[in-house]
């Protein structure tokens, strides 16, 4: 009996701590506070940007620590904004996990874009919270209760900083630079309304700098965090950062950000990098960058970037690259236009296009010139006055036949496209009157190019004024030629080929040019004679 009872004491020695010990409750694990790394490639986003974003996260995760550059921390959160293999910027999320997100974006200069990422970043960093086992948790996986008794067990307990050492990551907050706080000074408020009686005086909120209203009327006008509807003012319309919707001033407007709306003044409208809408003023538009839409000037337009659209004026038009057209009344100019110019005067390096104007001047053209003069490297098809090309000789051609008068004159033009300008000159056959048959004459004419070898052909219209002696007393000319020749060197050749000619005369017999007796076709009483006959030349060009 004494022996039941003891081992029955025991038993319950043993049991009721390993029953009490079982129902302990378990210690539920514990919240980390996010850490959230900012990686930035220049590249993507300016320090404006992103000093921006990181306002905007700790605004939205007050709890999180936000910082620039790499942090060693397995609960850190990863911002990399960077550009892809095409060369666009792009920006991921990467959590503690490696889990990567993707956010979209257009404008990294976009105050309103920076909002909407931060908030997307704060609902991924909240929704997925960082929660590690306390460190109880962790020393009591020994569940052999001997071991209890064993004074050792106790002395893992100083491995306990582990956990406390996960906050680490608080200390790369000295890390973050200097320049950071500075454009949490720029963060701005949109107001419904504001009235800008002068800088630095508005009404019903005495500090504009930080506004961006949605309507402002002004009386002298004043200056603005940026705009986000519509503005008017007497004098100016100044914005800091952007502008989206429209602005009218008797004097200037200005936008140090980029536009995105219609501009239109009395004065100026400038406009920042990458701005795109309609600007419209009769001294000048100027843009810091570039351009998409149209500018509409009776001065001039001035883009420092590439215009995509339009660009008319009274006076002229500047620009690094465009594509689209160029109309002017005086000038237009441009390193490279993809479209159109038209102007008295247009200056441009290349064109894929067109050309319009009085004088056109080009280095090289894949399309066509056409004015009074044009001037090019190279030209696929120059036409005009005077066609000068640098890429093609300038020849002096002679040519002649036995019922023709003999041709001097000279020959220039683009590669196929030719013109000619020049003198005739052709003996009297009258005994009556000895004056040589004396004409000035123009033409217009296709030149082949070297086909088999070095043989090509011409065919050209020629018309002249000839006289003989008596000035007063002209005659019209006109002969079509088909020639074949031969090109010995780039400034030499010789030709031969057989010609129509046709004559408008008072003169009895046509001064003895038509061949043989062919009689005038027309000759009715009183009026001139049109004479027509067949010929054949020969000549050589140099």
């Amino acid at each position: 009996m004494r022996r039941a009872v003891t081992s029955f004491f025991l038993a319950l020695f043993f049991v009721i701590p390993a029953s009490v010990d079982a129902q302990e409750p378990e210690v539920p694990p514990a919240r980390v506070a996010p850490t959230i790394v900012l990686n930035f490639d220049r590249l993507c986003a300016d320090v404006a940007s992103e000093s921006k974003l990181a306002s905007e996260l700790r605004l939205r995760v007050p709890e999180a620590i936000v910082t620039l550059g790499e942090v060693d921390a397995p609960t850190a959160w990863r911002i990399v904004w960077q550009t892809d293999d095409e060369g666009l910027c792009q920006l991921d999320v990467v959590s503690p996990d490696a889990d990567r997100s993707r956010i979209e974006f257009k404008n990294p200069s976009d105050a309103r874009e920076m909002e909407l990422i931060a908030s997307q970043v704060a609902f991924l960093v909240t929704m997925n919270p960082i929660e590690v086992e306390p460190a109880a948790a962790v020393e009591k996986p020994k569940e052999d209760p001997p071991v209890v008794e064993e004074p050792p067990a106790e002395e893992p307990k100083p491995e306990e900083p582990k956990p406390e050492e996960e906050p680490k990551p608080e200390e790369p907050v000295v890390e973050v630079p200097p320049e950071e706080p500075a454009p949490e000074e720029e963060d701005y408020v949109v107001v419904p309304f504001v009235f800008s009686v002068a800088p630095g005086l508005h009404f019903p909120h005495r500090h504009a700098a930080n506004l961006v209203p949605r309507l402002n009327f002004g009386f002298i006008g004043g200056t603005h965090y940026g705009l986000d509807g519509f503005e008017a003012s007497l004098v100016l319309n100044r914005e800091r950062y952007f502008m989206r919707g429209v602005q009218i001033a008797m004097g200037f407007n200005q936008v140090h950000g980029s536009v995105d709306g219609v501009q239109v003044a009395m004065g100026a409208n400038m406009a920042g990098p990458e701005s795109k809408g309609v600007s419209v003023a009769f001294g000048a538009n100027l843009a810091d960058g570039n351009f998409q839409g149209v500018q509409a000037a009776f001065g001039a337009n001035i883009a420092e970037g590439d215009v995509d659209g339009v660009q008319t004026a009274f006076g002229a038009n500047m620009s690094r690259r465009v594509n689209g057209a160029q109309v002017a009344f005086g000038a237009s100019v441009a390193n490279e236009v993809d479209g159109v110019q038209i102007a008295v005067a247009n200056v441009v390096g290349k064109v894929d296009g067109a050309q319009i104007g009085g004088v056109n001047a080009a280095t090289e053209v894949d399309g066509a010139q056409i004015g009074l003069v044009n001037v090019a490297d190279k030209s696929d098809v120059p036409i005009g006055l005077i066609s000068i090309m640098f890429d093609q000789p300038v020849l002096v051609t002679i040519w002649g036949g036995v019922s023709s008068p003999t041709f001097f004159g000279i020959q220039h033009g683009g590669k196929h496209l030719r013109y000619m300008y020049g003198a005739s000159f052709h003996p009297s056959n009258d005994e009556a009157d000895s004056s040589p048959l004396i004409g000035l004459g123009i033409g217009v004419g296709y030149h082949s190019g070297p086909m088999i070898g070095d043989l090509y052909f011409d065919i050209d219209a020629i018309a002249q004024q000839v006289s003989q002696g008596d000035f007063a007393k002209q005659s019209f000319l006109a002969t079509l030629r088909l020639v074949f020749g031969w090109q010995f060197t780039d400034r030499f050749s010789v030709f031969a080929g057989p010609s129509v000619n046709w004559m408008l005369t008072d003169d009895d017999d046509a001064y003895g040019l038509p061949f043989g007796s062919i009689e005038p076709y027309s000759n009715e009483p009183g009026q001139a004679a049109a004479w027509l006959w067949p010929g054949l030349l020969i000549g050589v060009q140099f």
